[in-house]
């Protein structure tokens, strides 16, 4: 026997003083609960109830038993709640963001993420395609991606724009002055178009407008950006943070070119407000750098 489920039909019962109103509360229909209270009686040896055609009474016993069966109906629904929120904080919140965000960036919202929710943070790092598809199948809670972008029936907060520095080789501004004029015959690097096509071709065509027309090349990495910078091969939009490699000079032009990204989530799953606020905050201190 269910002794749990019979001595809340026992409550139920004794509060609601009618079989009926209690099998209205217990979502059944009154045979079983009669049943249940009836192998209830069976199982203690005690009659728990008199009735009658106009009211539902306890007896002797069943009043001395109220008390601890009362005690054990909350006890057991406190057990559920706090094995429920145990599973819930072990459960990790799964966050990713586009690869354009500096480390530095990853880390504090990684970190914003964590406080808001009090759960543990797993991030991916992957591409505005990839992200939207993780989101649209439940495999990613929250995700940075890249503006503009196709993101179907996902949820998104406002586009923000991140600062940026362009990556020249050393030899080309010698002064430490962008001369546009001298990247006409470098390539551009950038990551793969199909990772963020639409945001792809707006950078593109951004560059394009302040007069270098340059051919793309798709670099996988940084590690591929820098080298490719640093041996004269090319040119790149890149990290505000300067990056620590010889022959490499980290420019902020007069126009700067930023990155434009926005916060997105499947709309049948929102995460919670405060954790997109403590995203938002993060992005919008980079936004104001």
């Amino acid at each position: 026997m269910d002794l749990l489920r019979h001595v809340t039909f026992f409550v139920t019962i004794a509060e609601e003083r009618h079989f009926g109103r209690a099998a209205d509360r217990l979502g059944m229909t009154q045979p079983p609960l009669s049943q249940g209270l009836r192998r209830l009686e069976s199982h203690l040896g005690a009659r728990l109830f008199e009735r009658n055609a106009r009211e539902v009474t306890l007896t002797p016993v069943g009043q001395a038993l109220l008390e601890p069966a009362e005690a054990l109906v909350a006890a057991a629904g406190a057990l559920r709640r706090t094995a429920l929120e145990q599973v819930e904080a072990g459960v990790a919140l799964r966050l990713g963001v586009v690869e354009a965000l500096r480390p530095e960036v990853v880390a504090a919202l990684a970190a914003a993420v964590r406080a808001a929710s009090g759960r543990g943070v797993e991030t991916v790092v992957a591409s505005t395609v990839d992200l939207a598809d993780r989101l649209g199948a439940g495999r990613c809670d929250l995700a940075v991606v890249r503006h503009p972008g196709v993101l179907s029936d996902l949820a998104a907060g406002p586009v923000l724009r991140l600062a940026t520095r362009l990556l020249v080789p050393a030899g080309r501004a010698p002064d430490g002055v962008l001369r546009w004029a001298a990247l006409r015959d470098l390539p551009l690097a950038l990551p793969p178009r199909a990772h963020h096509p639409a945001a792809h071709d707006q950078l593109v065509d951004a560059v394009a407008r302040r007069g270098a027309r340059p051919r793309v090349i798709a670099a996988e990495d940084d590690r591929t950006v820098l080298a490719a910078v640093a041996a004269d091969r090319a040119f790149s939009v890149g990290s505000p943070v300067a990056p620590a490699a010889p022959g490499v000079a980290a420019l902020d032009p007069a126009d700067p070119i930023p990155i434009r990204v926005r916060v997105v989530w499947h709309p049948g799953a929102p995460p919670e407000e405060a954790v997109r606020e403590a995203v938002d905050a993060v992005l919008r201190a980079e936004d104001r750098r």
